[in-house]
């Protein structure tokens, strides 16, 4: 799959594109905040029993990595190791990688007719090759999802996941169909990649691009990235109930868990701890100040609580309830805190720079949906939902021209906002009977 994904967005370069975050004093990188080695740093915190075994595992998928002579293998290793969430221990091995190839292909490659070739005819429709199988088309359905704004993706996206919907009517290979089923609902690119990590290790075991030491190294790290998860929600969990809000507003939502898998899929890099730990903070008290909108203020009180917040002024919330108080005095709180902790670290002090935005609330969550078919009585409701569907792709293509061209901004700074897309498709992904199932599972993993 890696070749195939790699020649879809071939016409990035690697060498001007995709760059690290500036080192300058006044640049803001997540990498900046934390002062420990990644691997070390793990170590120490969990107290590893196999911190040897660890170590020497990473060493040697590196020294795979730096003395692998195929390119197309070397690809299909780095495809391995973020589907397993590790690709973070390789960094500068993986980008001179896919450096290489990208040199050798001879640079940028406009012409996606060639990529696709094999798959399109004379007219330029799709059609299957008689000697094409499923792994080619699960190839093709996940590169299509790298779409920047080429009509030919779209057309493989149709063309691949109708072959593959019809292949599980047929198929009589268990491992076969569950591999589909799962690729036509998670495909790799807008998915939340930790998620699904343990999948695909349990898919990986015995295959050809897994060796020992990549297995070993998954299966720990899978192990000890959640046990720093947990340590994580603990923490949380504690700041919470010493703030108090959750006994002085009963209406209120008390779920810190669910409001940390926010900064753990936006921010999945072990080094980032003390950042999940600190952006869950108002990310908690937004849910709140949701609830004190929705539930109990009053007008005159919602007002005043507004102002006080969009002019930053303490001396405004004089007149208003006990818990709008607390509640105001925890997010004025907070965001100093952060403010303070970013200006001692990278010497700018952001408070200045906060945004003031309206935000029309009716104490109505309305459905676009709705409104749409409302606007459009002629149509179905049917094609309503393909409308918002077209308009979710649309926007994920341009999402994909950023993060792929992410200057001016670093590039785990667009990688963040990439995973922050994803989540919002694990938060959206109702069953029949309106349960998240995804999202908690992944809430009841960190439970344990």
């Amino acid at each position: 799959m890696a070749s195939l994904i790699f020649c879809s967005f071939a016409q990035i370069n690697p060498n001007a594109n995709h760059k690290q975050a500036s080192t300058k004093k006044n640049d803001i990188s997540f990498y900046n905040s934390i002062s420990y080695h990644p691997q070390r740093g793990i170590s120490k915190d969990l107290h590893l029993t196999h911190e040897d075994d660890y170590m020497e595992n990473i060493k040697k998928v590196r020294n795979m990595l730096c003395s692998g002579e195929d390119s197309f293998e070397s690809l299909v290793t780095i495809d391995a190791l973020q589907r397993l969430g590790i690709d973070y221990h390789f960094e500068e091995e993986i980008r001179n990688i896919l450096t290489s190839v990208y040199n050798n292909i001879g640079g940028v490659h406009n012409d996606k007719g060639d990529v696709f070739k094999k798959f399109v005819n004379q007219e330029g429709n799709f059609e299957l090759s008689p000697k094409e199988d499923v792994g080619g088309m699960l190839e093709l359905y996940e590169a299509s999802y790298l779409n920047i704004g080429e009509d030919i993706l779209d057309k493989a996206k149709d063309f691949s996941g109708q072959y593959l919907k019809d292949m599980m009517k047929h198929s009589e290979e268990r491992q076969t169909w569950e591999h589909i089923s799962h690729t036509l609902k998670y495909p790799f690119h807008t998915s939340v990649i930790r998620h699904h990590s343990e999948y695909h290790l349990n898919r990986y075991r015995g295959g050809s691009c897994m060796n020992k030491a990549l297995e070993e190294l998954a299966s720990l790290d899978l192990n000890m990235v959640r046990s720093l998860h947990q340590k994580e929600v603990q923490a949380v969990s504690r700041w919470w109930k010493d703030l108090g809000l959750a006994q002085e507003l009963k209406f209120a939502r008390d779920e810190p868990l669910k409001w940390f898998m926010w900064p753990m899929v936006a921010l999945p890099d072990p080094r980032f701890s003390r950042c999940r730990i600190e952006i869950t903070k108002p990310i908690a008290l937004l849910y709140i100040i949701d609830d004190i909108f929705d539930v109990c203020g009053s007008l005159d009180e919602l007002i005043l609580f507004t102002q006080a917040i969009n002019r930053w002024d303490t001396t405004m919330i004089d007149s208003l309830p006990r818990y709008m108080k607390i509640c105001y005095m925890s997010l004025y709180n907070i965001t100093n805190e952060i403010a303070y902790y970013v200006f001692k670290e990278h010497g700018w002090n952001p408070i200045g720079s906060i945004q003031r935005a309206d935000e029309n609330q009716d104490g109505f969550d309305g459905s676009y949906l709705e409104y749409y078919l409302k606007e459009n009585p002629n149509l179905s409701s049917e094609n309503g939902r393909k409308h918002v569907k077209r308009m979710i792709s649309d926007a994920w293509k341009g999402l994909n021209k950023e993060c792929f061209f992410p200057e001016p901004f670093s590039r785990c700074f667009a990688q963040a906002n990439l995973n922050g897309a994803r989540m919002v498709r694990v938060m959206y992904d109702y069953d029949g009977d309106h349960r998240l199932l995804d999202h908690k599972k992944q809430v009841d993993s960190l439970r344990n």
